[in-house]
């Protein structure tokens, strides 16, 4: 089930009132938009717990290695010119 609101405080009341139910619940959304009350809910989280962290991690890191080296070309492309 799929459920949108209008702002991230009627989100996060969804998800409060949908984790009463014990359900799984998978929040997206910016983490620092979150309640602290269903922080564990949000992607980040979840993730974070899963088996799968480590290899998300490294992805991760393998992303912000590239973003780095693709600024530091354009950084030397915009020096030049």
């Amino acid at each position: 089930v799929l459920c949108c609101a209008p702002s991230n405080i009627a989100v996060d009341n969804l998800v409060e009132r949908l984790a009463l139910c014990k359900q799984r619940i998978l929040r997206l959304g910016h983490p620092a938009r979150l309640l602290e009350s269903i922080q564990q809910h949000s992607l980040d989280a979840v993730l974070a717990r899963s088996d799968s962290a480590q290899i998300v991690a490294d992805i991760r890191k393998d992303i912000d290695q590239v973003f780095r080296q693709r600024f530091t070309v354009l950084a030397r492309l915009v020096s030049i010119s």
